[in-house]
């Protein structure tokens, strides 16, 4: 799927979209940094570390995904994308927990700022690669396309 097809399915995130995103990943940023600060410096070196590994884990599943693009659905995809998230947060106790806050929340400033309107666990891949992926964020996706009905009808 080419990146023009991605603009045409998921087209740059508006106002709200965005605001939302910057709000959010603020929110989970700021208590992923209150729980580090009460932290051991090992327990912190652990959540970078785990953070490190997301990005990681998930510019695999990027490139796997930009492999078999136009064949997954961008709804179940997303599905799929949350998988290690979850299993990190559940499997790793509050380290776990702390490290999935603070990359989903960085991930969502970084959407923010680039008013990318896909899947916030695939911010970084993006960025790395340069290419978005075409999966849907669970949350935010209808959100936009919400905030883009109501923005046409109202300059329409």
């Amino acid at each position: 799927m080419d990146d023009g097809s991605l603009r045409a399915e998921f087209p740059k995130s508006l106002i709200i979209g965005r605001s939302l995103r910057a709000i959010t990943g603020g929110y989970l940023t700021l208590e992923a940094a209150q729980l580090m600060a009460t932290g051991s410096p090992q327990t912190n070196i652990d959540i970078a570390i785990t953070v490190i590994a997301l990005i990681g884990v998930y510019s695999l599943i990027h490139l796997a995904v930009s492999g078999v693009g136009r064949r997954l659905n961008p709804w179940f995809g997303a599905l799929l994308a949350v998988g290690p998230g979850i299993a990190v947060y559940v499997g790793y106790g509050l380290t776990g927990m702390v490290a999935v806050y603070l990359f989903i929340g960085l991930s969502l400033i970084l959407d923010a700022i680039r008013a990318d309107p896909g899947c916030e666990v695939m911010a970084f891949p993006g960025l790395i690669f340069r290419r978005r992926t075409h999966l849907a964020c669970l949350v935010f996706t209808p959100i936009d396309r919400l905030e883009r009905r109501i923005f046409k009808h109202s300059t329409g």
